[in-house]
Formats: structure tokens, sequence, C-alpha cells
């Protein structure tokens, strides 16, 4: 009921209409008109869910995963929109930055855009491999030319997030170092 009244509210908002715009993905498990392509890529398949006793279990891991992802992509676009307001920029004044943005909040959690020769095959590429939006994600983050490509008040923010995910990590995997933990330092 949460993740429903959360979903609901959110596509009343203002911040939802610009969302949309800048092509925002959020998933609506019950929006039947884009089937299972309203889904995470992790939970492409119905099948799970008609275990009997287990399957009420997949369902709500389901709803969570997708009530988290939903709320941290649309609570990250905003806090980049208003970023981009106070630089006076609106959709309508400057629709690359938002799109950008938007594209990178997407990368970031794991829904990448695909080649467009792919993006219509992506769910039976689901069925071979795992999450190819995934790996579409991992590859943008990982290539400069795609922060390159970005507007420049785009840009900033994005490398200012990848730096600190890349600090957390380094943070993490030193603190593990001296507490004794066998750790890889070859990238």
């Amino acid at each position: 009921n949460k993740f429903d009244d959360w979903l609901i509210n959110y596509k009343l908002s203002p911040e939802y209409e610009l969302a949309k715009k800048a092509e925002l993905y959020i998933a609506d498990p019950a929006d039947l008109h884009k089937g299972l392509s309203g889904k995470e890529e992790q939970f492409m398949s119905n099948f799970a869910e008609q275990i009997p006793v287990v399957g009420k279990g997949i369902k709500a891991s389901e709803r969570g995963y997708v009530g988290y992802l939903n709320k941290l992509r649309a609570d990250v676009f905003k806090n980049g929109a208003e970023l981009l307001a106070k630089e006076g920029k609106t959709f309508e004044s400057h629709p690359a930055e938002y799109k950008a943005l938007a594209d990178f909040v997407n990368s970031s959690t794991g829904r990448g855009k695909m080649h467009k020769a792919l993006e219509d095959a992506a769910p039976i590429l689901n069925a071979t491999l795992f999450s190819p939006r995934l790996m579409a994600s991992r590859i943008n983050l990982l290539n400069p030319r795609y922060y390159h490509k970005m507007p420049p008040s785009v840009r900033v923010m994005a490398l200012k997030d990848m730096g600190k995910f890349i600090g957390f990590g380094v943070t993490i995997l030193t603190m593990a170092k001296l507490m004794g933990a066998d750790v890889e330092t070859d990238p």
C-alpha cells in the first residue's frame, strides 16, 4: 500500500511531469500497457510469483526493490533539477541538461540506455543475459566519452557523484585491508 500511495502521489506532483519530460525512468509494475517492460530487469518474469507460499515473499521483495529505486531516482533527480533551477535553467530553456541529468540518474541506478537497435529487443536480451540495461549503465559510467557528452553543469554533478562513490569504495577497502582482510589492489 505504501508503494502504491507513493507512486500515486508522485504521479500527481509537478516533479513527476518534469521527470517524465526529462525521461527519468520510474517503474510501474501495475501499468498494463508496458507489460514486463514496466518492471525492473531483475524481476522481468512473473513465474516466481506463482510459487505457492514463497510467491508472496517474492512479490513483496520486488515491490520493496522497485519502490526503493523509484524513490531514489526521484529524489536524486529532484536534487539535481533544483541545482539547475538555481542556475536559472528550466526544462523549456535547457532541455538537454535535464535529459542528461535524468540519463545519469538512470545509469547510476542500473537503467542504462542501450543502442536504439537493442532497445526493442531488451526483453529478449533480458531472457538470455542478466540485466542488459545494468550492463549498459556500467559501460556508460566507465566510459569517459559518456561524461564528455554531458552539458558542463550536469557533468560536474555526475563527476562529483562518481568521485564520492569511488572514494567510498576505496575507504571501505582500505579499512578492510587495515583490519587484516585480503584485499585486491589491482583494478
